[in-house]
């Protein structure tokens, strides 16, 4: 039965991280404001109550796990969400809302003896 667990959570896991490297490309291309419009609604949508609840169980049902799995307690603290943990998630988001851009800033530009510029831009990184 373990196995058949395994398999499907890291099927689980390959259909996630495969959403989130094409949902990453697109992100990339976003500008600035439309970017700290999703994180501002990422922000609001922590903060609502149903929100809060079905983290809150999910969060719950994470630590059984864990306890189970002989977490440590110190893993079991850090895995626990509380009010004050969303409420650090939230201002975390909006503290990056308030952060310049740094996605296509040139850090460096140079001219090459053959002519060719050359520069460092800021990219994304993706997932």
């Amino acid at each position: 039965m373990t196995s058949r667990i395994s398999s499907s959570l890291e099927k689980q896991i390959c259909v996630l991280t495969s959403r989130a490297k094409k949902t990453s490309r697109k992100t990339a291309q976003l500008d600035t404001a439309t970017k700290n419009e999703v994180l501002l609604r990422i922000a609001q949508s922590l903060d609502s109550k149903r929100t809060k609840n079905q983290l809150l169980l999910a969060n719950s049902q994470d630590l059984e796990v864990a306890k189970k799995r002989d977490a440590s307690s110190v893993m079991l603290d850090r895995l626990k969400l509380n009010e004050k943990r969303f409420s650090s998630m939230i201002q975390g988001l909006k503290e990056v809302v308030a952060l310049e851009d740094p996605v296509g800033v040139v850090r460096r530009m140079w001219t090459r003896p053959n002519g060719l510029e050359v520069g460092r831009v800021r990219v994304p990184i993706g997932v």
